[in-house]
């Protein structure tokens, strides 16, 4: 599982456990953006996932038992209002990263005013 199948199309998961339906995007080398419940509470979590014992022969052949990915300890989760603010505050936050990316030099009020602006 790399992560990058296809990024347009969420992976459906239901939990066995509680019946819990979680959707999963990935968005990167085996990190995936997934939308469930926890606690009862919506929640939105990106998080890193791993292979469990990777380093174990496969006995059962390459595709008939495929190898558990779990969550990792790397991501966070976020209740719908602070993803809310995420969305708010995302056309700044586009406008700081391409500063950065682009390694421009600003005065930093002029940084400010450019990334309040909207």
């Amino acid at each position: 599982m790399d992560g990058m199948s296809d990024g347009s199309k969420p992976k459906l998961q239901i939990d066995d456990g509680n019946g819990v339906l979680k959707i999963r995007f990935p968005i990167g080398q085996n990190v995936f953006v997934t939308v469930g419940r926890f606690n009862g509470k919506a929640v939105l979590s990106v998080r890193q996932f791993y292979q469990a014992h990777p380093e174990q022969e496969d006995v059962w052949g390459a595709y008939s038992v495929p190898r558990r990915v779990l969550p990792g300890k790397k991501g966070i989760d976020l209740n719908p209002q602070q993803w809310q603010t995420i969305e708010t505050v995302a056309g700044k936050v586009e406008v700081a990263l391409q500063v950065v990316i682009e390694d421009k030099s600003f005065l930093k009020s002029d940084l400010q005013t450019k990334i309040s602006s909207d």
